[in-house]
Parts: C-alpha cells; structure tokens; sequence
C-alpha cells in the first residue's frame, strides 16, 4: 500500500491511497492536494498511507465516527497549506483554536459537526461565556475560517461529504470610522520632535509623509533607500511574535512596492542620516534606518511610551504610530487624489480596501461632481 502522487503543476501535488473496499466491494480512496515542495508531498504520503495501514483491519465508518475535532483542527494547523501563512496568522489561528473553537467543539466527533454546534459556539463566544468578556465579530470570523479549513481539509481526505461551514455565513466585521489626528496636532507634534532632535522625529515625520505602516518603518534599511532618485522600497516589516520580533515579508504582493518621497522628506532623510554618521550610530548587521542604540530593531514598548509622552505634550491623547498612516491617507483623498494612487502608496491589497476604510471622507464630494457635470453640459450646448 503505497499510494499515488502526481504532480497538478507547479508546487501543487495530489495525493491518493487506496483504504481497501466498503461492504459493495467499492474501492475506498482518499485523497488530499498538498501545497509545497516534493518533499512536502512526499512526506504527507507517508502519512497517508501510515493512516491506511492503521485502519486497513478495523471498520471504516467506525474509525472515522472517532476523529474529533480537536485533532483534526490541530492537524490542519499544522498542514502545509496553512505553514505558507505569516507566522502572525498562524499564532492567531492557534490562539483563538484553543481559547474559543476547541472549548465548544473541540470534542465533537468530525462526522457529527452540525449547525446547531456552530451555533451554539456563536452565541457563547458573544456572550463571553468561557472568556468573561464577550468577543469581537473579527474573533467569530477567524472561528468560522478555522472550522471551515479544517472542513474543507476533510473533504479532500474524504472523511466528510461535504463542507458544513460552505453553507454557513459568518458575521461581517463592523469596521469603525476612522478619524485621524487633526493637521494642527500632527504638525504640531513634529515641530515639537524636530525642535528637541527627538530620536523619533524622522521616523515619524516618514510615517506621516509615506503612509508606511509601523513595522515597515522599523524594517527599512539604508539599501532601499534612495536619496537621489527620491524614494524608498519596501521589502519588509517587523512582526511582533511570542517569540519576539521578526522580520518578514509584507502579507500581500501589493505591499511590497516603491514610495516616492517630497523634497521636504528626502532632506529629513539626508538630515537623520548625517546625524547618525555624526554620532556613530550603526544600523547593525541589517543597516537598518531607525535602529536603536545597539543597532537593532527600537522596541516596540519603548517607541510607544515615547510617543505617548510627545503627543500628551501637544494634547494629542490616545495618538498611535497607526494614526500617521490614516492621517496620510486622509489627507490625500481630501486633497483631491483618486483612490487608487492613494491604495498604492498605502500597499493594500486593492483599491476596495482603501474606500472601505476612507470612504467616509468623500462625503459631500458628489456636489462637487453635479456642479462639475453642469458645467460641462452647458459647455456641450
């Protein structure tokens, strides 16, 4: 009992083995799409066929009634198709698994998964009734992504039938209107750093100009950096982990992009460099732009406490190194610049994304339009 692999295309492998004969003398396959190396493909065989050689001799249905949840869930987090994710999203996943997922449905046998224990976990993870407090739409959505990977993760191997959780709909994230800081606070804030040469100041003066998200602040290095050509590159962020911080691609294909920089940023840049050639601070190993005193990634406690003390100075309570980033977005799409050029300097996944978040601010501009369209039919006449 070998099994079968054969290779869909590239990185993407289908593998099959035989599990004997049902009670009709019908042959059993199961079968399961790996995402991954040879290797990767070669050692879910193994498995496969290890599987099949545990239940070869025992009644089928039997075998598979005794899957719980809890172990294929544990299993799926495990698979390759979820070790392509960002090591962030994976200790997300496994985290709300074990705190919210595996409490309600944990002891379920797979094939007896129903609605009503779907439902059942909605209405206690709202109620908070394991956590003491009850839990956000976006907490429920990753619960519903768990149960459904895992599900579907089944379906391939041909222990369900059919996806329960394809026909289920999960909650829509409410998403908050974001309200940035006002113009006056922000410059206020780095007059205030850039007067005491605070060793924040050009990192957050590039947040505010750039729209860059915190972490790739932090990983930008000296080589994506060009001063002549007036921009910058980013090809990394810095993650916060159980493990501490690290370094990893943006998520999406869109993040990783060119930023152009203003005159009054390059300068900044130039000012911030020399300053740093003037003190001796080295950028580490990595050369990195915003190192702190022993050329490693700033903390990210000690980046937050500064800001705190900076912004409670020019009245600016409750300000986040996020807040520079909606500042710039805002202040884009009200001065006029479409969408998608905004989208792209802010790296999201598409252009949706940013009217989704900003849509808000472009309240009032129909008026705006009409006036426009009824000059231009006048014009036409």
């Amino acid at each position: 009992m070998i099994g079968t692999k054969r290779q869909r295309k590239r990185g993407v492998w289908e593998i099959s083995v035989e599990h004997g004969r049902d009670a009709l003398g019908k042959r059993r396959r199961r079968s399961r799409t790996v995402h991954g190396t040879k290797a990767d493909a070669d050692r879910t065989q193994r498995e496969m066929v290890a599987e099949a050689e545990r239940v070869r001799t025992q009644d089928p249905s039997d075998t598979e009634t005794r899957v719980l949840i809890a172990d294929w869930v544990r299993d799926w987090l495990k698979s390759p198709a979820m070790s392509e994710k960002a090591i962030t999203t994976l200790e997300r996943y496994a985290d709300n698994a074990e705190r919210h997922v595996l409490p309600y449905a944990g002891a379920i046998p797979l094939r007896d998964l129903s609605l009503r224990h779907i439902r059942e976990m909605e209405r206690g993870m709202l109620e908070g009734r394991l956590s003491g407090r009850p839990v956000g739409n976006r907490s429920l959505q990753i619960a519903h992504r768990i149960l459904a990977g895992a599900c579907e993760m089944a379906v391939e191997m041909e222990h369900l039938d059919r996806n329960l959780m394809s026909s289920v709909r999960a909650p829509r994230c409410r998403s908050d209107e974001v309200i940035p800081p006002e113009a006056k606070v922000v410059q206020q804030l780095l007059k205030l750093a850039r007067r005491e040469a605070h060793r924040l100041f050009a990192y957050i003066y590039l947040l505010t100009y750039t729209g860059l998200r915190r972490g790739e602040g932090m990983a930008l290095t000296w080589e994506n950096v060009n001063l002549d050509l007036g921009n910058i590159f980013v090809a990394a962020t810095v993650v916060k982990t159980k493990k501490g911080l690290m370094s990893q691609r943006p998520k999406t294909r869109r993040a990783v992009r060119t930023i152009d920089l203003d005159p009054g940023t390059i300068e900044v840049l130039k000012e911030h460099r020399a300053r740093q050639i003037e003190l001796g601070i080295s950028g580490g190993r990595n050369g990195l732009v915003f190192p702190d005193g022993l050329g490693e990634w700033m903390k990210p406690t000690t980046m937050d406490r500064d800001l705190k003390q900076l912004a409670s100075r020019v009245g600016a309570v409750g300000l986040t190194f996020h807040c520079f980033r909606h500042f710039h977005a805002t202040m884009l799409l009200q001065a006029g610049q479409s969408v998608v050029v905004v989208s792209q300097r802010l790296g999201h996944a598409d252009p949706s994304i940013t009217l989704r978040i900003y849509g808000h601010v472009l309240t009032g501009w129909q008026k705006g339009a009409a006036q426009a369209f009824a000059e231009a039919m006048e014009d036409a006449a």
